[in-house]
């Protein structure tokens, strides 16, 4: 990949940006100009959506060669399944911003309103066979005029012209925030599936009000109430494309208890889950050899709020004497690194 050549209207001693961003509020205080060649589309498998560049971008003159983008490709994008080759990266903005008074290098206001609009000209045209992930909350407004990325990572949006978009959190906040790493690694992973198979994102038919007790295998769902942390509506599924849900909690609480108690199998909501399960199965016939017991052991909110430390904390793993954690990936493997992780030779 090479930078972007500058338009001749560029004159020596100056913030490197080109007379076409005269107007912009950013023009004369900004830093550089990065901008990624238009690629062969047919070789790209996701374009990537960014902030702003960093110093590192702008002296290279590439999009996501800082520390950022290291952590993008090795731990997120190739776990996902990509390589550079197949991604296509590019900002929200086309230079490095001075700081706000908040003292992030991000204009606010009035100025990133139209420092952004202006930055659009230089936009390449994605094609809808290119899916496209939005990594932070600036691309998030940006593209899509939504706030709050907390609350909308993960969503895989159909867009009129036919191609998908999605978000997650920006490389630099997994790297202050490690616990966010299999949920952006998972979010583009969930892309590209969606991506390869559309039908996926059909919606069922919802039922209101009621959740009816049929036979056969049942899967259900439950929504939290973050400021009350109880449970504040309940959905359960007998089949692909229909669905019931109720805010009467009591009542699915209720149905939840009876299925649950006269069922053989139960299959948590993901591989994960079901692969932990498994496991402990595997392992019983060894531990019955040498003496012991398995126990499964869940961690929930273990994606945003660290559900390991919480349950060390509190106890739960005090009477253990060894730990395995079972997790999917992109290949077999026996051991791996992890962040968490202290290596015993």
């Amino acid at each position: 990949m090479v930078a972007l050549v500058m338009p001749l209207a560029t004159k020596a001693g100056s913030t490197g940006q080109p007379v076409t961003c005269k107007g912009c509020p950013l023009y004369g205080v900004g830093k550089g100009f990065v901008l990624e060649p238009a690629p062969v589309w047919s070789q790209i498998k996701m374009a990537i959506i960014g902030e702003a560049p960093g110093t590192n971008e702008v002296l290279q003159g590439k999009p996501f060669v800082g520390k950022a983008g290291w952590w993008l490709l090795k731990n997120i994008l190739n776990p996902a399944g990509l390589s550079r080759k197949e991604v296509y990266l590019d900002n929200t903005l086309r230079c490095l911003p001075p700081k706000n008074k908040q003292g992030e290098a991000y204009p606010v206001g009035t100025d990133k309103l139209q420092a952004e609009m202006h930055c659009r000209q230089y936009d390449r045209q994605i094609p809808p066979s290119v899916p496209t992930m939005l990594v932070g909350g600036k691309a998030l407004g940006q593209k899509l005029g939504l706030r709050g990325i907390s609350d909308w990572h993960g969503h895989v949006t159909l867009l009129d012209s036919g191609g998908l978009v999605s978000c997650t959190f920006h490389p630099s906040a997994v790297m202050r925030q490690p616990n966010l790493l299999p949920v952006a690694i998972r979010e583009h992973y969930n892309l590209l599936t969606a991506h390869a198979n559309p039908s996926i994102l059909k919606h069922p038919t919802v039922v209101k009000g009621m959740l009816p007790d049929q036979p056969g295998p049942m899967v259900f769902d439950l929504e939290w109430d973050r400021k009350t942390k109880e449970i504040s509506c309940i959905g359960v599924a007998y089949e692909a494309d229909k669905a019931y849900s109720t805010y009467d909690v009591g009542e699915g609480k209720h149905l939840l208890a009876n299925r649950l108690a006269n069922s053989n199998l139960l299959c948590g909501h993901n591989i994960i889950a079901t692969g932990a399960v498994g496991a402990g199965v595997a392992a019983k016939p060894a531990i019955d050899q040498c003496g012991g017991s398995v126990l499964v052991i869940g961690t929930p909110a273990e994606e945003l709020y660290g559900g390991k430390i919480l349950m060390a904390q509190s106890g739960a793993f005090d009477n253990l004497d060894m730990a395995m954690l079972v997790h999917p990936g992109t290949r077999n493997s026996a051991t791996t690194q992890a962040l968490a992780c202290i290596t015993l030779r």
